[in-house]
């Protein structure tokens, strides 16, 4: 795949992951800082969030000489660091973009907590999509087996 490919669809990626992520970000800072947080604003924070992590994490995968393209669904140092860093850039750009009650902006700490209260939402419902959508699975095999 030409590196431009690759670019195109990393942009076209972003923008469709960064639809459902800016609901994401808007429950995430009511929670964190108890303000509301407008969609369009939220897509255009978590846009910006996406493509500097993606990015940075094209970098380091390109960096640590790894030649497997499976290795990038595979956690390793590379992509540790590139997780980190992006929770590091989620927490400034959130916290230096963000504002609280007053119309400050609420500053690279509760960047970095509405940063993981977006990565524990993900989980959660991961969890429960994984245990729906497994379990269903699995029924319609056990009914399936029997007729």
């Amino acid at each position: 795949m030409t590196l431009i490919a690759a670019l195109f669809g990393a942009v076209i990626g972003a923008a469709i992951g960064s639809l459902i992520g800016a609901l994401f970000l808007m429950l995430a800072t009511k929670w964190v800082v108890g303000t509301s947080l407008g969609y369009g604003k939220a897509y255009g924070l978590v846009f910006v969030v996406y493509i500097v992590s993606g990015l940075v994490a094209a970098i380091l995968f390109v960096m640590s000489g790894t030649t497997d393209p499976a290795a990038v669904q595979t956690f390793n140092l590379s992509n540790g660091l590139g997780w980190l860093i992006g929770l590091l850039f989620g927490g400034y750009w959130y916290g230096s973009h963000i504002s609280d009650a007053n119309g400050g902006d609420i500053g690279f700490g509760k960047g970095i907590l509405v940063a993981l209260a977006i990565i524990v939402i993900s989980i959660v419902i991961s969890v429960v999509l994984g245990l729906l959508l497994g379990g269903t699975a699995a029924m319609m095999g056990v009914a399936g087996a029997g007729g």
